[in-house]
C-alpha cells in the first residue's frame, strides 16, 4: 500500500512538472493543482481529498466530494480571520425532489463524473464540478470574481434514466452559515420587503435569530413581489457577516433557521416533468463575505456590481433624469410632443419617456399617434436625450396578430397586475423560446423604425404562474431576452418596470439601465431602502405615496430627488420659475455624478443615527475612498431642538468641511468629530449638507468667468416636420463646472441649453442674428459667440437661382449625364421628369431618373461633406429609397452599391467623409426609387466645408 502511495505522488509530480511546461501555476501542497487563478481569484483540485478550494484575497470556499457526499466544508471570511460555516456544520450545496424522493449533497452515492476550471469572462475564475448517482447527473458551476468577497453558483440537473419523472421543490440556495454566531444571540438577519406597489413595500426588517429561530420568506408570484432577493447575517460582536442573494423572475419560497441553514425553493417548479436526457438549469445565486455593518455590506455588494455587473450597462443613462408622459388623447400629438422636448432639453433631461396609450393593441404595437416616434427620438438625440418607450412585450391582446396566428402561446390568463383594469391583457407564455424569438424579432423592428431606443418594461416577464408556464425556464428566457435585445441592439437601453420593482434581483440590474422601484404607493422608502443592495443611480423611486412628482414640485421634494435617479410627470405647461427650478436641480445631479458623488462607484450610506426624526429620511452619499460627501434629506420636519445627523464612513483622521447649500454656512472638524457628534439643523427640508465639497453649483465660491463657445454656427433644418434653424457650437470651458448656455435671438434672450451643444429654433430665420454664451454653476458668464453660417449648406443656400451659393439642382438617369431641373415657383421647389423633385429640406426620385443635388467646388482644397438622410414619412409605405454621393463619374459614398433607407426609416443615418476637390468639381447626392416612388419623400441634409 506504501509503494502505490509512493507511486501515486511520483506521478502526481511528473504531471505536475508537464503542467509548469505547459505554462500552468502548479502548487505540490496537498497533491493541490490550481487549475486557474486571475488576480487574487484562484480554483484548487485536491484530488486524493476530493477537495476544491477557491476564493479570493477575501473569501474561500471548500467543497469536498468524500464518502459519496458531495458537500460545503468551508466558507472563510478573510476580512476577519472567521470561519463562516461553524459548529461542525456542512452545506449540502444542491437539493432537488424527484418522483417524492429528496436528493442532495448530503445524500450519499454520488461520484465525480468531471471537473475543470477556467478563466472565464471579465476575468473571473470558474470552477465546474459533475457528480452523478442512478437518478441524476447533477453540475455544480462556481463563479470567482477577484478583488470582491463574491463566488457566484448556479446548478444543473439532468436526468439520466430513461424515462422522463416529476420534479419539485429545486433549491436555488442550500447552505449553511453562522450557526454559532447565531446561537449567540448577538447576531442580526436583515431582510426586505419586496417591490410590489404597496405601503409596506421596501422596508428594511430586522430579526435577531436564537437557535430555535425560523424565518420564513416567500415572494408569490415575481421575484421581488413581496421580498427582496437578498438576505443578510451580521455578527455584531465581530463586526462582519454573509450576505446571500438570487436573481430569480419568478416565485420562490426560503427557509433560515437557528441552526445556520439556508434554503431557497423555485416552488414553481413543482410538479414540472423532466423528460429523459433533458437537463433543469437553476438561476443565478450568490455569497458574500463582509466585515463591517450593513451599509458596509451593501456598499461591498454595489462594488462587485460596479466591477462586474456593469458590462451592458450605458453610463450616459446612469443617473438619468427622467421626464414621463403617459395620457390617451391629444397629449401625445405632434405639436405637444414638440413642445415637451423643448421643456426637457431647457432641463437637461437624460431621457424621454412615452408612456402607456400609444399602441393600438398589445401584441401589435403599433402607433397611432400622430407623432413619429423616429423624428422625435432623433431631436431627442440631438439634444443629448434618448427616447424610453413603455412596451410590455409580453402582454398580448386576445385579437392582435400573434395570438390570432399562435393561440397556444397564450397563458390563457389575463394579466390585471396593479389593479389597472384597463390594461388587462393577456400574458404570453415566456417559457417557450418560440415567444422569446417573437418578442426579440418585435424589439428589434422598434429600433429599425425608431433608431437605438429605451425599452421600458411593465406588466409581468420573467415569469406569469398561468396554464403552461415552467415558471424555471421563463425566469430563464426573460433574462435572456434581456441579453439577446442588447447584443443585438447595443446603444438601446433597457428600464426593468413590473408595476414598480417586482424584478429587482442583481441581474436584473444588470441587463438595466435603469429600474423602477416603485408605483408610488410605499413613498420615500423606494429611494431610501433599494439603495442598501443596488447603484441608486439605476434606479428611481417617488417620495409621495400614491401621486407621481409635477411640475409644481417644491424645493423640499426636488432636493430630497437626489438620493437616486429620478422622474415626474411632465405633462401640463410649466411656468419659467418651474422649469428655472428642475434646471438647477438636474445640474445638481449632474455635477454630483461629475464628482463621484453619484453614478458607478459611488457609495451610499444610512446614518443609523439621527435624533428628533425619522432616519430614513436620511440618505448619505459618498465618493469611493470616502473623502467627499452628501446628506440628502428626504422631506421637510422642523424641531425646535434640532435634528442631528451622524454620518457615517469618515475617514477618522480627514478634516471635513461641512457646508450648508441654502445659506453657505459652513464648519470644518475631523471625520471622527463628525460621527461622533453629528450635523444639526432645526429643519433640513429643501437643503443639502455638503461634505467636503464648497464648489457645488450655487455655492457662491467661484468669482472666474468661463471661455466663450466657439466655432458657433446656424444652419436651416427641419425637425418633426418643422423648419427653423439650428445652432451648434464647440463647448466652452470653466474651472470648475459648466452649467448652461444662453441663447440669444438680434441680441434678446432666448432660451438656455442645459445639455450638449445644440439647439433647434423652429420658425426662425437664418437672416437673424445668434449669439450664445457660456454659463458655470455660480451664474458667471463668458463672452458672447456669435454665430455664422454654416458651410455651404444645401438648405441654407436653397432659393430659385442655380449655383447660388455653389448648389444646382439636377436629375440623372445613367449617373453620367445630368440635366437642369426646372423651378416651380407654385410650390416653391426644382421640379424635373415625373416625381424628380429637390425641394430646402427632402427630395424625391422619379421611377425612370434620380434626383441630384449638386455642389460644385469653388477652389481647390479638401472638404468636408457631412449631414443626415431619412425617410420623410412614417408607415406610409412603399419600398425605400436608395442613395449615394459622387465626384464627378467616381463615387465616395458609400463605399460601393448603394445607401438604402428602408420604407420606415424615418431616423435615418449621418455620414461624414473627408474629399479632396479640384475647383470646378462636382458634388451629387442622387436619390434613387426602389420600384416604385410611392412615399419616396426624403429628408437629405448637406453641408461641404473646406
Amino acid at each position: 500500500m506504501k509503494n502505490r502511495e509512493e507511486m501515486n505522488r511520483i506521478l502526481i509530480k511528473l504531471v505536475a512538472a508537464i503542467l509548469v511546461l505547459g505554462g500552468l501555476l502548479v502548487t505540490m501542497d496537498r497533491n493541490e493543482v490550481v487549475a486557474a487563478t486571475s488576480g487574487d481569484a484562484y480554483a484548487n483540485y485536491d484530488s486524493v481529498t476530493g477537495t476544491w478550494t477557491m476564493g479570493t484575497g477575501t473569501i474561500e470556499k471548500k467543497v469536498q466530494l468524500s464518502g459519496g457526499n458531495f458537500r460545503m466544508t468551508r466558507l472563510y471570511n478573510k476580512l476577519t480571520s472567521r470561519e463562516m460555516l461553524q459548529s461542525g456544520q456542512t452545506g449540502t450545496e444542491f437539493r432537488i425532489t424527484v418522483s417524492g424522493a429528496s436528493y442532495h449533497g448530503n445524500g450519499g452515492g454520488w461520484t465525480l463524473v468531471s471537473e475543470s476550471s477556467a478563466v472565464g469572462e471579465q476575468g473571473s475564475v470558474t470552477q465546474d464540478i459533475t457528480i452523478r448517482n442512478s437518478v441524476l447527473d447533477v453540475t455544480l458551476h462556481y463563479i470567482i470574481w477577484p478583488s470582491t468577497g463574491v463566488i457566484e453558483q448556479y446548478t444543473e440537473f439532468k436526468n439520466r434514466t430513461g424515462s422522463g419523472y416529476t420534479i419539485s421543490d429545486p433549491e436555488l440556495l442550500s447552505t449553511n452559515v453562522m450557526s454559532t454566531d447565531i446561537a449567540s444571540g448577538d447576531t442580526k438577519f436583515y431582510y426586505f420587503t419586496g417591490g410590489n406597489n404597496k405601503a409596506t413595500s421596501l422596508r428594511l426588517q430586522t430579526d435577531t435569530p436564537s437557535s430555535g429561530w425560523i424565518r420564513e420568506l416567500q415572494s408569490v408570484h415575481y421575484g421581488a413581489e413581496d421580498y427582496l432577493q437578498e438576505v443578510v447575517y451580521r455578527r455584531t460582536a465581530h463586526d462582519d457577516g454573509v450576505l446571500l442573494g438570487w436573481s430569480y423572475g419568478s416565485n420562490w419560497f426560503s427557509r433560515f433557521s437557528g441552526n445556520g441553514t439556508v434554503q431557497v425553493d423555485a416552488y414553481g417548479a413543482n410538479g414540472t416533468t423532466l423528460a429523459a436526457g433533458a437537463t433543469l438549469r437553476l438561476p443565478l445565486t450568490h455569497i458574500m463575505v463582509y466585515k463591517g455593518d450593513l451599509d458596509d455590506a451593501g456598499n461591498a455588494l454595489k462594488d462587485f456590481q460596479y466591477r462586474y455587473k456593469w458590462d451592458l450597462t450605458k453610463d450616459k443613462w446612469v443617473g438619468a433624469v427622467k421626464p414621463f408622459i403617459w395620457s390617451a388623447g391629444t397629449k401625445f400629438d405632434h405639436a405637444n410632443m414638440f413642445r415637451f422636448t423643448e421643456y426637457f432639453r431647457y432641463v437637461g433631461a437624460d431621457m424621454w419617456h412615452i408612456d402607456d396609450h400609444w399602441y393600438d393593441r398589445a401584441g401589435d404595437w403599433n402607433n397611432i399617434t400622430t407623432t413619429n416616434f423616429g423624428q422625435l427620438n432623433k431631436l431627442a438625440k440631438k439634444n443629448e436625450m434618448d427616447l424610453m418607450v413603455w412596451m410590455p412585450i409580453w402582454n398580448a391582446n386576445a385579437s392582435s396578430a400573434v395570438l390570432t396566428a399562435n393561440p397556444t402561446w397564450d397563458t390563457a390568463g389575463t394579466v390585471s397586475d396593479c389593479s389597472i383594469a384597463n390594461n388587462m391583457q393577456n400574458e404570453l407564455i415566456m417559457s417557450n423560446s418560440a415567444v422569446n424569438s417573437w418578442m426579440l424579432n418585435k424589439l428589434n423592428s422598434k429600433r429599425a423604425e425608431w433608431g437605438d431606443w429605451i425599452w421600458r418594461q411593465d406588466f409581468g416577464g420573467g415569469s406569469f404562474d398561468g396554464a403552461g408556464v415552467n415558471q424555471i425556464n421563463a425566469s430563464l428566457n426573460y433574462f435572456k431576452l434581456m441579453k439577446d435585445f442588447k447584443t443585438a441592439n447595443p446603444n438601446s437601453g433597457i428600464n426593468v418596470n413590473n408595476c414598480g420593482g417586482r424584478q429587482m434581483s442583481v441581474e436584473a440590474f444588470r441587463y438595466a439601465d435603469i429600474v423602477q422601484t416603485t408605483d408610488s404607493a410605499n413613498g420615500h422608502y423606494s429611494i431610501y431602502t433599494p439603495s442598501y443592495l443596488y447603484a441608486p443611480d439605476k434606479y428611481w423611486g417617488d417620495l409621495d405615496a400614491g401621486s407621481n412628482l409635477s411640475w409644481s414640485a417644491s424645493q423640499v421634494t426636488l432636493r430630497a430627488l437626489l438620493g437616486s435617479a429620478w422622474q415626474w410627470n411632465a405633462d401640463g405647461t410649466p411656468t419659467p420659475a418651474q422649469l428655472e427650478a428642475f434646471r438647477k436641480n438636474a445640474d445638481i445631479y449632474h455635477f454630483m455624478k461629475s464628482i463621484g458623488l453619484a453614478g458607478r462607484w459611488s457609495k451610499m450610506y444610512h446614518p443609523d443615527k439621527v435624533t428628533n426624526d425619522d432616519k430614513t429620511y436620511y440618505v448619505q452619499r459618498m465618493n469611493n475612498d470616502n473623502t467627499k460627501g452628501v446628506i440628502i434629506p428626504l422631506h421637510s420636519h422642523f424641531n425646535a431642538n434640532f435634528v442631528t445627523v451622524y454620518p457615517k464612513g469618515l475617514q477618522p483622521a480627514l478634516n471635513y468641511t461641512v457646508r450648508f447649500h441654502n445659506s453657505g454656512f459652513q464648519v470644518s472638524n475631523t471625520g471622527a468629530y463628525w460621527m461622533a457628534n453629528g450635523i444639526g439643523a432645526q429643519d433640513w427640508g429643501g437643503d443639502l449638507v455638503w461634505l467636503n465639497v464648497t464648489n457645488y453649483p450655487g455655492a457662491g465660491t467661484d468669482s472666474t468667468n468661463p471661455t466663450a463657445p466657439s466655432a458657433a454656427a446656424k444652419t436651416l433644418e427641419t425637425q418633426m416636420n418643422r423648419g427653423g434653424v439650428s445652432l451648434t457650437w464647440t463647448a466652452g470651458a470653466d474651472n470648475n463646472w459648466v452649467s448652461h448656455y444662453e441663447i440669444y435671438k438680434n441680441g434678446v434672450y432666448s432660451t438656455k441649453v442645459a445639455k450638449g451643444n445644440y439647439v433647434f429654433l423652429a420658425g426662425a430665420s437664418l437672416s437673424d442674428s445668434y449669439t450664445i454664451r457660456t454659463v458655470d454653476g455660480d451664474d458667471n458668464k463668458s463672452a458672447f459667440a456669435t454665430a455664422a453660417t454654416s458651410g455651404d449648406n444645401a438648405a441654407n443656400s436653397f432659393g430659385n437661382v442655380q449655383g447660388a451659393g455653389n448648389w444646382s439642382y439636377k436629375q440623372t438617369s445613367d449617373l453620367v449625364t445630368y440635366t437642369n431641373l426646372t423651378w416651380n415657383a407654385a410650390n416653391g421647389y426644382w421640379k424635373g421628369t415625373g416625381y424628380s423633385i429637390l425641394s430646402r429640406y427632402w427630395n424625391h426620385p422619379d421611377t425612370t431618373v434620380k434626383s441630384a443635388r449638386t455642389w460644385t467646388a469653388p477652389t481647390t482644397g479638401t472638404v468636408t461633406v457631412f449631414g443626415h438622410i431619412a425617410k420623410g414619412y412614417e408607415g406610409q409605405g412603399g419600398n425605400g429609397v436608395q442613395a449615394k454621393i459622387m465626384k464627378n463619374g467616381t463615387q465616395i459614398w458609400p463605399a460601393s452599391g448603394w445607401q438604402t433607407i428602408g420604407a420606415t426609416n424615418t431616423v435615418g443615418i449621418d455620414y461624414e467623409l473627408s474629399v479632396s476637390v479640384t475647383a470646378g468639381d462636382n458634388l451629387y447626392f442622387v436619390l434613387d426609387s426602389i420600384g416604385n416612388t410611392q412615399f419616396d419623400n426624403t429628408e437629405w441634409s448637406a453641408t461641404v466645408k473646406y
